[in-house]
């Protein structure tokens, strides 16, 4: 398949954007190996140039030596934490003893300047609503992607939860909900 001559232009400057891209990393971002010596010198000479123990290149014998202090810890953290850390892992908690229920997500919140609550999950020969309490007004039957209350949406709904969108403007939330046991 021939190409037209505008992809052929495209894939010749793409293929020179990556060409600079790589030559640009391998000359200066690559991090240099500090450990590497060349043809048996110490790192950082000359092939060829001898150095005596305890003298660094570039002093004569007659001057001390300079000493390098060791680089300062690196505690430049992004974003609160360490992105080399190993991730928290859960702890199981205990489960809950009988006749007693744990709830993970709440039963209502205040979203939009309205407290929005989750009544009830409702399944009805296959078909599953929610009963929705905006403000003490109770939607019933609200199935899955349809608004209520003007800036409501439900989003999904599964098992005694359901995930909702509010939108009004540039005020744009989702939030869950869980039937309070």
């Amino acid at each position: 398949m021939a190409l037209k001559k505008s992809d052929q232009r495209a894939l010749i400057i793409l293929g020179a954007v990556v060409l600079v891209a790589v030559l640009a990393w391998f000359l200066f971002l690559r991090g240099g190996g500090g450990d590497e010596t060349a043809a048996g010198g110490a790192a950082g000479t000359s092939p060829g140039v001898a150095v005596s123990p305890g003298i660094s290149p570039g002093t004569s014998p007659g001057t001390s030596p300079a000493v390098t202090p060791p680089p300062p810890p690196n505690d430049f953290v992004i974003g609160g934490r360490d992105p080399f850390s190993p991730l928290p892992t859960p702890t199981p908690s205990a489960s809950p003893s009988p006749g007693t229920s744990e709830t993970t997500q709440p039963s209502s919140k205040e979203v939009g300047g309205k407290t929005v609550s989750l009544e009830d999950v409702v399944d009805d020969a296959g078909t599953v609503y929610v009963n929705v309490k905006v403000d003490e007004k109770l939607y019933r039957h609200v199935k899955s992607s349809e608004e209520f209350a003007n800036f409501y949406r439900v989003t999904s709904i599964v098992g005694s939860c359901a995930t909702f969108k509010y939108e009004k403007g540039e005020d744009k939330q989702s939030f869950e909900l869980c039937v309070a046991s």
